[in-house]
């Protein structure tokens, strides 16, 4: 961590409860690949160890690992702004991946509502855009 609260290298380890009889081991992995979260930084190092318990199967449910990552990093964050004497915010913005490093911007959003448009000879016209869920039942 640099003196102005910027984050220079991030080290995780996680050790996870993956239950007696191991069905999902990817979840571990999971909490790996979002480890970073929406922060840049620069150098990371991340492992996992997964354990053997007496308790049930453990699987993906709600999350599948981006609860713990995220908790991680945000616990992190809080623990620098105390440290530097800053609000959290002000790391947190600091250490955001700014907008310019995507490469693309994301499509526009997609409409489901009626939209009125002006149609080439001037004359007004409603379109609504229409999304289908697959087949549609009958009853009877």
């Amino acid at each position: 961590m640099e003196a102005d609260g910027t984050i220079t290298a991030l080290r995780m380890h996680v050790t996870a409860d993956i239950g007696a009889y191991p069905i999902f081991t990817f979840i571990p992995d999971l909490t790996l690949l979002m480890g970073v979260g929406v922060y840049k930084v620069t150098n990371v190092d991340l492992k996992s160890t997964c354990v053997f318990t007496n308790s049930t199967p453990v699987a993906a449910y709600r999350g599948a690992g981006r609860p713990e990552a995220a908790y991680y990093l945000e616990r992190l964050i809080d623990v620098i702004a105390a440290e530097l004497g800053k609000p959290p915010e002000e790391i947190r913005r600091k250490n955001f991946i700014a907008p310019a490093a995507f490469p693309t911007p994301p499509p526009p959003a997609r409409s489901t509502t009626a939209a009125s448009t002006t149609a080439p000879s001037g004359k007004r016209w409603r379109s609504r855009a229409i999304r289908s869920c697959g087949r549609s039942r009958r009853s009877g």
